[in-house]
């Protein structure tokens, strides 16, 4: 399983028997969500199908980020270190693609996992 990042996700909400559009915040659809997805799972393809399943409403269109993948092109990211900030841990990332250029940062959140006895 691997997470994935939906967000700009645009919910179609037309209701075809009343002839109008359902509020999202009134339906409680979220706009950005992380959701477990199996490893083989062509997230492009097939992202508007899970997101339906998983909450009951049909998608016009989503984008989505996958950790260690280059949110442009797909291909794998380089890491050059990192450092705690805001409850977060960031590392700086760099597309390993030569024909790309995106560079940022990738976040993953800090959250108390287990203490474990010495």
């Amino acid at each position: 399983m691997m997470p994935v990042r939906f967000y700009d996700i645009q919910w179609d909400t037309h209701d075809e028997e009343k002839n109008e559009t359902l509020d999202l915040a009134s339906l409680n659809l979220p706009t950005d969500c992380v959701m477990s997805v199996e490893d083989d799972v062509d997230v492009k393809e097939d992202g508007a199908e899970l997101l339906s399943q998983e909450h009951g409403w049909l998608v016009k269109g989503f984008r989505f980020q996958v950790p260690g993948k280059c949110p442009d092109c797909g291909a794998d990211l380089d890491y050059q270190g990192g450092e705690v900030q805001d409850e977060c841990y960031v590392y700086d990332v760099t597309c390993t693609n030569p024909d790309c250029e995106w560079s940022g940062k990738e976040c993953y959140d800090l959250h108390f996992a287990e203490q474990v006895k010495r």
